[in-house]
């Protein structure tokens, strides 16, 4: 059965938003739940990530990622900084403790390379196109999903390095109904608390969850508190129209210490930054039609000894994708995209004083994908885009992808090839004191050919990539002589990432799970023949998790990095940075069907380590909670 034909089967219960966003269920005319008529059974766990469209993981390469809801909260993944240390090529550095500025080196290519999503829709990260992933927490949200590697063709702009989908719970699933709280409190003043809610009624589903967490931290200066508000509503119109509402608020306050070198004890940072996006669902057996509408913005005040600054960035998207089987092997998706973006900086110095920023930034999409299975063993996927822009030149974009399958083996073969580009930030054409040498985007083509191997009934599973990235046109700063900030934006750098990624995982009577990652980096500037700085030749991370009654489970993980360079806070010369292994630690025990308590060790062995230069992680800290749903 092809794809198109899973949609049908949702939408005629309203749900084909759920199985979009990676919801564990399936329609099924035999069985029955607490929704009335609306049956439910399990199904196959799909993701959307790769292609914009429902695939089993069996038909995705080892670059696609799947973190279910059970594996984060198995692991008390708090926010997307937990959730991808167990991820291959994530590459994830934070500049000290919670809250503070997070870079994600996808493969080794830079933060403003990997775009972010919630259910399909772009999330706005700010002037500088770095999305804050360490505020970023995982309540309300059924599945994790990442693709490494060029995605431009389904995703436009920034996605040199890949994309990460957030997929958020529909109430339709009962296991979602209801209300859940939760409390957690541990070291260094920290508290968290949580409140999720789920209603069903008819055609009408309406989940929705509100956290805040606060902490101290270690050093002077330092505290973090966040609040955060996500809901999601859905309604079935007609069997085959569904209406969804998708939504996210965050309010944060981060307190900056700054380096060791040069600290600050009265610097901080509030950020607001939120979406709201209706859209409409349209499913028959051969066609499916997504759009929506998005608004979002980002609002980034700083208070510094410097002066008081404020960079905002609000944004418009129309997007629209329509998928149609033309056979029972061929599928076809075309979709169009439009995008505003507003930016505005209160506060640039270019010699004559200081100078509001306001810009506008606009880009019309489209793309086409075909997905066609040749035969029980083969499957071609291949697209195309073009993007137009109102600042710098329009960029087209293409991939191809091969997988082959050697069903009685286990064993699946995978090959792709793609271009992708990246567009000058909102900062860059902010902070650009020479306008008439506007930069243009970055551009890479990426290679990666890899195995996915199943054995002992599947609960072995073992894979291995090689990828290559060649980024050219890289965006750097030259010093024009002219104020404090005269700066121009041009394009003169290239780089070059590649590396091999390794994943084992083995699963035994549903009681041990055991699983290890390793990731082989080379990440240079190619110009200057230099090391990439914070980006480790090896990162290992190796788990496991054993259930030791049915209520009673624990579970320790290790990740160490190894062979990384980065700047000396002090001396300002790039050079070798010391190496790290952090091992956290996790149990809980379910008291009944309601009730569960649960703790955590984080830097189990207190490691004194600094993941930058100049910016020290957390020594040991425990922390422990309780979870109740009525």
């Amino acid at each position: 059965m092809n794809s198109q034909k899973y949609l049908k089967q949702i939408v005629q219960l309203g749900l084909y938003s759920s199985l979009l966003g990676g919801a564990h269920f399936l329609a099924a005319e035999d069985s029955a739940t607490a929704t009335g008529d609306m049956p439910f059974v399990n199904m196959e766990e799909y993701v959307v990530v790769s292609t914009r469209t429902p695939l089993s993981l069996d038909r995705v390469s080892p670059s696609v990622e799947y973190v279910s809801d059970t594996a984060m909260d198995a692991w008390q993944d708090t926010s997307l900084v937990d959730v991808f240390a167990r991820e291959p090529g994530m590459g994830v550095v934070v500049s000290g403790t919670a809250g503070a500025l997070t870079s994600q080196f996808t493969r080794g290519t830079s933060s403003n390379h990997t775009s972010f999503f919630l259910d399909g829709r772009r999330l706005n990260p700010g002037m500088s196109q770095q999305y804050d992933i360490s505020g970023m927490n995982v309540d309300n949200l059924s599945s994790v999903q990442v693709q490494r590697g060029a995605s431009s063709v389904n995703y436009g702009s920034n996605s040199i390095g890949g994309v990460v989908d957030l997929r958020s719970y529909t109430a339709f699933d009962p296991a979602q109904q209801g209300v859940t709280v939760e409390g957690e409190i541990g070291s260094n003043s920290y508290h968290r608390e949580s409140l999720t809610a789920g209603l069903s009624a008819g055609d009408l589903s309406v989940n929705v969850t509100a956290s805040n967490v606060d902490t101290d931290n270690e050093r002077e200066n330092d505290g973090y508190s966040a609040f955060t508000v996500r809901p999601r509503v859905d309604y079935k119109l007609t069997e085959n129209l569904s209406f969804e509402l998708v939504g996210q608020y965050l309010e944060s306050e981060k307190e900056t210490p700054g380096d060791v070198v040069f600290p600050s004890t009265s610097d901080y940072t509030d950020l607001t930054n939120w979406l709201i996006s209706p859209g409409l669902q349209f499913c028959s057996d051969d066609l499916a039609i997504h759009f929506f509408y998005s608004r979002s913005e980002s609002d980034a005040e700083n208070y510094s000894t410097w002066g008081d600054t404020e960079n905002r960035v609000r944004s418009d998207e129309v997007n629209l994708q329509i998928d149609y089987a033309v056979t029972e092997s061929l599928d076809l998706s075309l979709g169009a995209v439009y995008r505003n973006d507003e930016a505005y900086n209160s506060d640039i110095d270019f010699g004559l004083g200081v100078v509001p920023y306001l810009n506008r930034l606009e880009q019309y999409g489209s793309y086409l994908q075909a997905i066609w299975q040749t035969s029980e063993r083969l499957e071609l996927r291949g697209g195309v885009r073009y993007d137009d822009y109102s600042d710098y030149d329009g960029q087209t974009t293409g991939d191809l992808e091969a997988i082959y399958k050697f069903p009685d083996q286990g064993l699946s073969l995978f090959a792709k090839v793609a271009n992708s580009y990246s567009p000058p930030r909102a900062s860059d054409i902010a902070f650009d004191s020479d306008p008439s040498t506007t930069a243009q985007p970055e551009k890479a083509k990426s290679y990666e050919i890899g195995f996915r191997q199943s054995a002992l009934d599947d609960t072995l599973k073992f894979s291995a990539l090689y990828f290559y990235n060649d980024i050219k046109d890289l965006i750097d700063y030259s010093y024009t002589g002219v104020g404090l900030t005269g700066y121009d934006i041009v394009n003169v750098n290239e780089a070059q990432t590649d590396g091999v990624e390794v994943q084992l995982e083995y699963t035994w009577a549903e009681k041990l799970n055991v699983f290890a990652t390793y990731t082989y980096l080379t990440a240079i500037d190619t110009e200057s023949d230099t090391r990439l700085v914070r980006r480790p030749r090896h990162t290992v991370t190796a788990g496991a998790r054993y259930a030791f009654t049915d209520a009673f489970n624990a579970g320790i993980q290790a990740t160490g990095l190894f062979d990384r360079e980065d700047i000396d806070p002090v001396t300002y010369m790039q050079g070798d940075h010391e190496d790290q292994f952090v091992v956290r630690f996790v149990a809980d025990y379910a008291v009944n069907e309601d009730l569960k308590i649960f703790t955590r060790v984080e830097n189990l062995f207190d490691q004194d380590y600094e993941p930058v230069a100049g910016y020290p992680a957390l020594g040991i800290a425990v922390y422990g909670g309780i979870r109740y749903t009525f």
